[in-house]
């Protein structure tokens, strides 16, 4: 049974504003250090799977930097997504294109967006996932033991082990919670009964199409007239017009919470979700202070900031907490407890027409 991955690429970085932008989204870019995150994304999956397995989602925007950075990627294994829709949208035209050809496959979905520190724990489970995928009607997620209450990611709630695979046990997935409040994630780490989200499916094309057509009928009759035009003459606009229809989704919304036939297997394998900039608190060396800086920078009585400097000194008088951006063009000044409403700054932004040479 053909296995296949899936990397979504398609998105802009909003909540790793100025530094990602429409030009230069994130998973182009060496944010957390190191090569690109597309790029390391590609190299991992590459010990598991031939580059002719892996496919690459992404905008039509965006296509000539995934070439750019992928030089023996074949550009017939690039999903072009008309405009960027979320995740559900995302993975509804991935699986319509993937089911002509291999409609028997195993699909692993795997987020652009990750850093992951154990490769070899993580292929091995990932490897554990699509075989269990490939012998059960199951939607499969891996999902990550947390280690401290954090607000800015999903979690799942687990009920009664369903079985084992090659000592590996597998659970049941009860629901899906979305980013919680501070008190309520201190109870989901404290019971052990949560995990974190990490945003990786596995599915066989079969069972991912059923469950679009039972979870999102609306997207399933897009899917459904995609699959009937590819390869003809009308692909390409019938994508166009079906894809502009699709509602702006997550799979997690859309999908994931609707249905229950979804199981887990837990993952140590040292995964960081590179979703906003304090993210990187983790991942940069602090210095004795608790600041973790990149670039020129001068303090004086500063303390737990995350300073980011692409261009000339940052200097700081007395200030604890934040998150301090500056590019060529953009200075960036955010309480760091508040990180995930960039996102929410720059959806403002779009709405004003003076301001949109800074995206």
């Amino acid at each position: 049974m053909k296995q296949i991955a899936y990397i979504m690429a398609g998105g802009v970085g909003k909540r790793f504003w100025p530094v990602s932008r429409r030009s230069t989204p994130k998973q182009y870019q060496s944010i957390a250090g190191g090569y690109s995150l597309l790029y390391e994304t590609v190299e991992r999956i590459k010990e598991l799977l031939p580059l002719s397995n892996i496919f690459i989602g992404t905008t039509v925007e965006q296509k000539e930097k995934v070439i750019s950075q992928l030089k023996d990627f074949k550009e017939s294994n690039l999903i072009l997504e008309p405009e960027s829709r979320n995740t559900a949208p995302c993975i509804a035209l991935a699986v319509a294109k993937i089911k002509k050809h291999f409609p028997k496959a195993i699909m692993a979905v795997l987020p652009v967006d990750h850093r992951i520190f154990e490769k070899k724990k993580f292929l091995s489970t990932l490897n554990k996932a699509m075989l269990w995928a490939s012998n059960s009607p199951n939607i499969v997620t891996l999902g990550i033991l947390p280690y401290k209450p954090a607000t800015g990611y999903g979690y799942m709630q687990i009920e009664e082990k369903v079985g084992e695979i090659n000592e590996t046990f597998v659970y049941k997935v009860n629901r899906f919670i979305e980013k919680p409040s501070f008190d309520l994630a201190v109870e989901f780490v404290r019971s052990g009964k949560y995990f974190w989200n990490s945003g990786i499916f596995i599915f066989s094309i079969e069972t991912i199409w059923e469950a679009f057509k039972t979870a999102l009928p609306s997207v399933f009759k897009g899917m459904e007239i995609i699959y009937s035009a590819l390869e003809t003459a009308a692909e390409e606009e019938t994508i166009k017009q079906e894809f502009s229809k699709f509602p702006i989704i997550s799979i997690d919304f859309g999908v994931m919470e609707k249905i229950n036939n979804i199981v887990m297997l837990p993952g140590d394998f040292g995964w960081y979700d590179i979703g906003s900039w304090a993210t990187l608190e983790e991942l940069w060396e602090k210095d004795a202070n608790g600041n973790v800086t990149t670039g020129d920078f001068f303090p004086y009585e500063t303390s737990d900031c995350i300073i980011k400097s692409e261009k000339g000194l940052v200097a700081t008088v007395g200030v604890k907490d934040l998150i301090i951006i500056s590019t060529e063009d953009i200075t960036l000044v955010c309480n760091k407890q508040k990180s995930e409403d960039i996102k929410k700054l720059v959806e403002m932004l779009e709405k004003d027409k003076n301001l949109k040479k800074y995206l």
